[in-house]
């Protein structure tokens, strides 16, 4: 795949000191260059930034602005595994199941081979749940091959059981 879309970055540089004692400015030529951009955009959202108990969802967007297709792209997002753990069922692309791997001791969930085509939209879903129950904050970030998502900040709370306490 080549990437078709630039960005232009324009550059000039500016001089400025004594020549025989004489105040010099020197001004360069503008110098135009074109920086290969990715045609990806990824998007990723969180059901809630306060989780205080039951499961957490994770909804990723992955837009190909090409006329290309990408293929055999590697989706890749890491929930911290002390605190979280991915619901194997509940991961999906384009609300279908599809082979994934996930490793509990790293927390890394991958998806292999991704194929989005020419200026399609692709969904990533799943979610976790709670492995302890304290405060604590998931900082996330989900990629394709090396092109990441913003990062979603969930802030994890605790609810305590108030039912001891007399009512008035």
């Amino acid at each position: 795949l080549i990437w078709r879309f630039m960005n232009t970055v324009l550059n000039n540089f500016l001089v400025t000191g004594k020549i025989n004692n004489l105040d010099t400015t020197i001004t360069s030529n503008i110098i135009s260059v074109e920086v290969p951009s990715s045609p990806l955009s990824i998007s990723k959202l969180a059901n809630k930034n306060i989780w205080s108990d039951g499961i957490l969802k994770y909804s990723i967007t992955i837009t190909n602005n090409s006329n290309s297709n990408i293929t055999n792209g590697i989706f890749k997002d890491v929930i911290n595994p002390k605190y979280a753990n991915v619901i194997p069922s509940s991961v999906l692309v384009n609300n279908s199941s599809y082979p994934f791997t996930y490793n509990k001791a790293t927390g890394q969930l991958e998806i292999n081979n991704l194929n989005i085509n020419a200026n399609e939209i692709v969904t990533v879903t799943y979610s976790v749940s709670k492995k302890v129950n304290e405060v604590f904050v998931l900082n996330n970030t989900a990629y394709l091959n090396d092109i990441a998502s913003n990062t979603v900040k969930v802030t994890s709370i605790l609810i305590r059981n108030c039912n001891n306490f007399a009512r008035k």
